[in-house]
């Protein structure tokens, strides 16, 4: 493994030029405006999802792709200024046009302001180049008024990394299969809880609206190629021949289905007077099935979909317990007692992924009534792992929007980061006093066995070079006061994203080892894991997550008595 250079992470940075990278004038959002009432709202989204769905998360890396697109959809000129601008860059390679914030960003600004009718074609070449136009100009206005004159370029890398961190909608479908047991005849009593709430919250059958969740994703997972197929109608209840895959699919667009008005509607509610730069995109995520009417129904946003079938739960249950008349019961009309439930939820399913990656390896720290401990250990031969798994989410509204090093340590604080380290401390304390210790696990001088403290989240930390002295430094001071009675490791944060990816590198050392060598490596120690791995040059040798939504495939085949071999597999070559 090759000692790392921060300068390869800040090179795998995308560069995305705004429109005054290419014409030397900063828009407004009036000239914007003025651009989308040209076209009518549906020639704005169906071009919109279509390149969300050639470029998503798991494609955007395709270079000969992001050339299809960039000629099929922009006008010779743009096309022409794009090549002078990457001319001027040190890493040509870096550039990119579209990325998935934009595009949604775009998608919502049209909603609001497209005319429902008219006679303008974005196929025509005014057209292609007045697309190409608003992508500038959104992203221009996403980075507006973010200045690095004062000192706050830390807090624009930590914004971009928030907002540039996506998870493929296959990926969702496939975590949603067994985080919610679908495959169990018995789900454990926290699932069977959990999904009860969102039953009482949307008299929709929480299961069902997974499972058709999952079916609109299936059908909208085309080969990328097929530009033409990425903007059709999707298949309805009533045009089902199988009554059980109306029934899933009814349930799903109950719940995440609104009309242009609707949606409309939201955008407002939840951007309120927000400047495109701080807008927080919940109304994609709360419907990202636009229904058109005669035109049909139409996925605006697939990433959205993906989260639905993930998080849309969460989000569903929590809405509800906040209301003035709460249609859940006592204790869960509250959003700490959602929150308590749903982190044991989240717990169990990564111990369910540590189980699969280290069997016989995983211990679940049992629960004291006086303390708070970590949640999960680890052994290794020569070192221990200790787990702490936070399944909080950022509570405010404005966590991809810009704020401040205060702001985004304020919010860090709010999701009960200090509170993780101080579990971890106890944890290991415990440990080395003998009062834990997992039936497996072999003996340990702890005066020379290396503790790696490990905190899980479901969102992405924070993780960028220069973050560690502004965040995490004087959080784990628990940690560090320990040090004279033994080794520990600088703490390692993971998503589960990055966790359910393990075992599909080729580590040269085992996975305790590889995380101490990232620890100690000072270039490299503040960068995600995945851009880790990456940088050492590890070998993927699959995609475990796409295979897993084979897997979910093939289960809902079963469950609503669908033939399989109707269904196209899963291409994971071209999805790496």
């Amino acid at each position: 493994m090759t000692t790392g250079d921060v300068r390869e992470f800040v090179n795998t940075l995308a560069v995305i030029p705004g429109y005054n990278d290419l014409f030397a004038r900063k828009p407004t959002l009036e000239e914007l405006i003025r651009c989308l009432k040209k076209y009518p709202v549906t020639e704005w989204l169906s071009y919109l999802a279509r390149i969300q769905n050639m470029l998503g998360a798991d494609r955007s890396d395709n270079e000969e792709r992001m050339r299809h697109v960039l000629f099929g959809a922009l006008s010779p000129e743009i096309i022409e200024k794009l090549k002078d601008f990457q001319n001027s860059l040190k890493n040509p390679s870096s550039l990119r046009l579209f990325y998935e914030r934009q595009l949604s960003t775009l998608q919502q600004l049209a909603i609001l302001y497209a005319p429902e009718s008219g006679a303008g074609r974005l196929a025509a070449n005014d057209g292609r180049h007045d697309l190409g136009i608003a992508l500038l100009m959104t992203m221009d206005l996403m980075g507006k008024d973010r200045s690095i004159s004062d000192g706050s370029l830390l807090p624009i890398i930590i914004q971009d990394q928030i907002r540039m961190s996506i998870t493929p909608a296959p990926v969702f479908a496939a975590r949603s299969l067994r985080f919610y047991e679908l495959f169990e005849t018995n789900p454990t009593p926290e699932v069977s809880e959990y999904l009860s709430l969102f039953e009482k919250a949307t008299n929709v059958n929480a299961i069902d609206f997974i499972l058709g969740g999952i079916a609109v994703a299936i059908s909208e997972d085309y080969d990328p190629n097929e530009l033409a197929e990425c903007w059709t109608a999707i298949h309805r209840p009533h045009q089902c021949k199988n009554p059980k895959e109306a029934k899933v699919r009814t349930a799903y667009e109950t719940v995440r289905m609104r009309s242009i008005s609707n949606l409309k509607a939201l955008i407002k509610h939840f951007e309120k007077d927000n400047p495109p730069r701080d807008w927080n995109l919940i109304a994609l995520s709360q419907a990202p099935i636009c229904n058109l009417g005669k035109m049909g129904a139409y996925v605006l946003n697939h990433t959205a979909l993906g989260r639905s079938l993930f998080d849309g739960v969460r989000h569903t249950v929590l809405t509800a317990a906040v209301k003035k008349s709460s249609p859940l019961p006592p204790p869960y009309n509250n959003s700490k007692a959602i929150g308590q439930l749903y982190g044991k939820v989240f717990e169990n399913y990564v111990q369910y992924l540590l189980e699969t990656y280290f069997p016989g390896q995983v211990y679940r720290i049992p629960e004291h009534k006086k303390e708070k401990r970590a949640d999960l250990l680890i052994w290794f031969p020569n070192k221990v792992l200790i787990i702490e798994v936070k399944g909080v989410h950022f509570v405010g509204l404005r966590h991809a929007a810009f704020l401040s090093i205060e702001q985004r340590r304020n919010e860090l604080e709010a999701i009960g980061f200090p509170n993780a380290i101080k579990q971890i401390a106890a944890t290991i304390l415990n440990i080395r006093d003998g009062k834990i210790k997992a039936p497996s696990m072999p003996s340990y001088d702890w005066t020379i066995t290396p503790i790696i403290p490990v905190i899980v989240t479901e969102e992405q930390m924070p993780l960028v070079p220069g973050c560690w002295d502004a965040f995490y430094k004087p959080f784990c001071r628990p940690l560090d006061e320990m040090e004279n009675a033994g080794p520990i490791n600088k703490l390692r944060l993971l998503t589960v994203t990055e966790l359910e990816r393990i075992q599909d590198y080729e580590l040269p050392y085992d996975f305790a080892t590889t995380l101490t060598r990232w620890a100690a490596d000072p270039k490299l120690a503040e960068v995600p894991w995945d851009c880790f791995v990456s940088i050492q040059r590890v070998t993927r040798k699959q995609h475990s997550m796409l295979s897993r939504f084979g897997d979910t495939i093939k289960l809902l085949a079963s469950k609503l008595g669908i033939d399989q071999s109707l269904i196209r597999p899963v291409d994971e070559e071209n999805r790496h």
